[in-house]
């Protein structure tokens, strides 16, 4: 380190003669994400995917352009639980993120410091907590594409009023993300 700082090397007419000393001006900077077209942007929504149509839009040459995606999913066939969403490149994962509060009685909502007010800052009848709400990052992808295709996942009117119990019969091809009932049959391999 003491060959590097405090040694008094660097001078302005050392600068004035190297060419290559600081050839964009401080403040006219441009981002590496401006230079390489990378966008980002948020998606929400407060109605569930169809499970099978979000499958099929992922798996889909209009996500090409998305190198990276998180956030939480709201699935129509699995209601009361949240999923995890990771995607990087053409590699994703749906995982368990717990049960939506909306789901437990709230006599059994955990006293965690916050936990209410957080629930209720996004709470929205009829369905509570339930929510979609990722971030998107992709290199010259059009933001107003990949939100047209994800809504277009999103159950439509006629589906929305058929309700939860319905939405558990949609086909989903979908990596299985949540646990087995406990009660369940156990299945012949």
């Amino acid at each position: 380190m003491e060959a590097v700082l405090n040694t008094e090397s660097f001078s302005d007419a050392w600068a004035a003669e190297n060419r290559n000393w600081l050839v964009v001006k401080r403040g006219e900077e441009a981002s590496e994400a401006d230079e390489f077209g990378f966008v980002s942007f948020a998606f929400t929504a407060r109605r569930p995917f169809h499970p099978e149509r979000f499958h099929r839009t992922v798996e889909g040459d209009v996500f090409g352009p998305v190198v990276r995606s998180k956030g939480v999913l709201w699935l129509a066939n699995q209601n009361d639980y949240a999923a995890q969403w990771s995607q990087a490149g053409v590699q994703y994962s749906i995982e368990l993120a717990g049960l939506w509060a909306a789901a437990v009685p709230q006599d059994d909502w955990p006293d965690t410091p916050g936990f209410r007010d957080e629930v209720m800052e996004v709470w929205e009848p009829p369905y509570g907590d339930r929510r979609t709400a990722l971030v998107i990052i992709g290199q010259y992808l059009s933001e107003e594409t990949i939100t047209r295709a994800l809504e277009d996942c999103l159950v439509n009117d006629e589906e929305w009023c058929l309700g939860p119990e319905a939405w558990k019969s949609f086909a989903d091809p979908l990596p299985a993300w949540v646990p087995e009932p406990e009660n369940a049959p156990e299945q012949e391999a």
